[in-house]
């Protein structure tokens, strides 16, 4: 069987999974296509069981040399120049064990050993989960989670430490333009509606929903399914957009998750516009200057649970390229060079405005002014 191969933005990522129904999760989750992965420079290998503890051979000490760094965590040298550290404590994913090996020359590879499991815990959990179908539901959850520590995690941090760019809480859709409005704002504020919704007009294309890289100068798609509810899906199906359902079991998200077609899928451009959402009584418009979006963004990330959950991974891999000493650390990318030039504001969608109307008001304001100059106080007219 071939593994499964990713390419995002020429970083080629090779995805090996043992068990059967991980690996078709995978491959729905990622889009991912078949091939050797021998010319990966993140090469992820994953296991899953059901019951007992994870097949976690990589937790065990392999030698004499092997050093415990902390609880549930140990560092051995691996080869002339490996250096692998195995975490058996991840943060918030009990059922998981995850190990981590840093070797070649120059930027060099990342391999990573993801093994989880679970074991319902009780008598009476033991006996709810001798139905297939919950197994079905908490074996989905599960998955979806781990694509987070075991995928997402380790290919951001990569991306951060070898180029410099950032990872952002945000959705972000290309306009006919070529530029991009980027959509802050915490969970349940309307992204993702927001974002689907201006698919409607021609030639618009989703970049990303949920996360993003960016440099000082783009951003940049992460491959993630949308996630929409009831709600969303309606109001999308108002404006005319009809996305795809995925490939992902139903029971992957308390949100039903889609997709959009290939052509309406962008991965990169230029932004043009940064627009923090807020819902009120009344729509209006704020513009803001590039230091203050770029300092409210980094306050949505602080506050975003997929960036919380990515932090103790990146730790943990900066400490192993410290202590090997490499990768080396590409300068980082700064939010505010990223918004020099692009038109800040915060938007606050009205109560009772019509999904169609919020959008046709989004892109008014993202093409009808020039940004906010540094200095300018909060509210000022442009």
């Amino acid at each position: 069987m071939n593994d499964l191969i990713l390419d995002l933005h020429g970083l080629p990522i090779g995805l090996t999974m043992v068990d059967p129904d991980l690996r078709a999760y995978v491959r729905a989750h990622f889009e991912a296509s078949e091939g050797p992965s021998s010319q990966a420079v993140v090469a992820i290998h994953g296991d899953w069981r059901w019951g007992g503890a994870p097949s976690n051979a990589v937790a065990a000490p392999r030698s004499a040399s092997t050093l415990r760094a902390g609880r549930g965590m140990t560092l051995e040298r691996e080869g002339s120049d490996g250096l692998r550290c195995t975490w058996t404590r991840v943060p918030g994913f009990p059922e998981l064990s995850l190990s981590f090996l840093m070797s070649g020359t120059g930027p060099g590879r990342l391999a990573v050993d993801a093994h989880c499991a679970y074991a319902p815990r009780g008598l009476a959990r033991r006996i709810r989960y001798m139905n297939p179908a919950r197994v079905e539901r908490k074996r989905s959850r599960l998955f979806f989670k781990l694509m987070y520590a075991m995928v997402y995690s380790p290919v951001a941090w990569w991306l951060m430490r070898t180029r410099g760019w950032g990872l952002l809480h945000a959705s972000a859709v290309a306009l006919p333009t070529g530029q991009a409005v980027l959509l802050a704002g915490q969970g349940g504020v309307g992204k993702s509606t927001l974002a689907m919704t201006l698919l409607s007009m021609p030639g618009a294309r989703l970049i990303s929903d949920n996360l993003l890289f960016h440099d000082e100068q783009m951003i940049y798609a992460c491959p993630e399914p949308v996630r929409l509810d009831g709600t969303a899906l309606a109001g999308i199906a108002a404006a005319g957009v009809a996305p795809e359902r995925s490939s992902l079991p139903r029971a992957a998200h308390p949100k039903a998750t889609w997709r959009v077609g290939q052509a309406q899928r962008a991965q990169s451009a230029p932004p043009g516009a940064m627009f923090l959402l807020q819902v009120g009584e009344r729509p209006g418009f704020e513009p803001i200057a590039a230091q203050q979006g770029a300092e409210m963004l980094r306050a949505g990330n602080d506050l975003a649970r997929e960036i919380e959950d990515h932090r103790p991974v990146a730790a943990l891999l900066t400490m192993m390229a410290a202590q090997r000493g490499g990768p080396s650390a590409a300068p980082a990318a700064r939010l505010e060079n990223l918004l020099a030039t692009v038109r800040c504001g915060v938007f606050t969608i009205g109560a009772s405005e019509s999904i169609a109307a919020t959008a046709a008001r989004l892109v008014e304001e993202a093409r009808s002014g020039a940004p906010v100059a540094r200095g300018t106080a909060p509210g000022a007219k442009v």
